[in-house]
């Protein structure tokens, strides 16, 4: 074990102040600045009134937001830590591809999400999620959580969800139409299945998240559409992926983030849109390597097809 001192306490009512006050003091960090998880996204695991009672114990320290330094850190993965988010995605693709042939006209919303939950868990993934859309009455919600709804003839249904492995996770999305898809729902499926390979074979270490989001708008004004319009997926085409404590964590590929892609980085790419009659997105999870990326969650992009009764 690499750590040389280690303090036990007892009290699992909150953080021991004290204790942390005083190991502080003995090893001189009562005084200067101390950079903590103060920033964007992130969280200090403590309550305010602790944090507080923490800052008067030690009233010489400046503590101040170090967000970049711990975000930069975790941005960029250690080859065993790919390892960990590349088993969860193969764990979420089984899981995909085992769903959708077990459902059927007529099942209920918190069934299929139970089935999807289960399969994942059964492979190993642990802390599985799983958020469904599947009428025209909740296409355009992007965080649904299940309902009482049941699939009919001619809905899209839309699975977005993952696991964890060993800490680290899977997050994207899977959609099958109930009977065949319509005309409409193939070209779309296939409009942004087209527009999210184009992206991912253009990015390269160097270029800037928002250069990502840059040409995900020019491949949609190509096909007549101002994705600025149509983008309900909170300003951004895609985030970082962490673990389970944090799935959607920093960089955001989208216009406002100026983040440098580098190595090792691990993140989501899921331009795409609702309409009236589905919502289309084909979501990937990359890495990226030193001169390009690898797609982690290789699958079938189309529309799968739920048998009618």
């Amino acid at each position: 074990m690499w750590f040389e001192d280690i303090r036990i306490y007892e009290d699992p009512l909150g953080v021991p102040v004290d204790m942390v006050a005083e190991a502080m003091r003995e090893k001189r960090m009562d005084k200067g600045k101390i950079g903590a998880e103060l920033g964007y996204e992130q969280r200090i695991g403590t309550s305010l009134n602790e944090f507080t009672r923490m800052q008067d114990s030690v009233p010489d320290v400046e503590w101040v937001d170090a967000s970049d330094i711990f975000w930069g850190i975790r941005s960029i993965k250690s080859v065993e830590e790919i390892e960990r988010h590349r088993k969860a995605c193969q764990i979420t693709v089984q899981a995909y591809s085992s769903l959708f042939p077990s459902l059927r006209e007529g099942m209920g919303e918190q069934e299929i999400v139970d089935k999807f939950l289960k399969l994942q868990f059964n492979s190993g993934g642990y802390t599985p999620w799983a958020l469904i859309n599947s009428g025209p009455e909740n296409y355009s919600a992007i965080g649904s959580g299940r309902g009482n709804r049941r699939i009919q003839k001619g809905n899209q249904v839309w699975v977005d969800g993952g696991c964890s492995c060993r800490g680290y996770t899977s997050d994207f999305c899977c959609a099958a139409t109930v009977g065949p898809p319509s005309d409409k729902q193939k070209k779309m499926q296939q409009v942004v299945a087209d527009i999210t390979t184009i992206l991912f074979k253009a990015i390269r270490p160097g270029m800037k998240a928002c250069d990502i989001d840059a040409l995900n708008i020019k491949e949609w004004e190509k096909r007549g559409y101002d994705y600025g319009k149509i983008n309900r997926g909170a300003g951004r085409i895609g985030h970082g992926l962490g673990t389970f404590a944090n799935v959607t964590v920093p960089p955001h590929i989208a216009s406002y983030d100026k983040t440098v892609i580098q190595p090792g980085m691990v993140i989501t790419l899921e331009p795409g849109l609702a309409t009236g009659y589905g919502r289309y997105t084909t979501e990937f999870d990359i890495v990226i390597n030193d001169d390009g990326c690898e797609l982690l969650n290789e699958m079938d992009l189309e529309l799968r097809i739920i048998p009618l009764n």
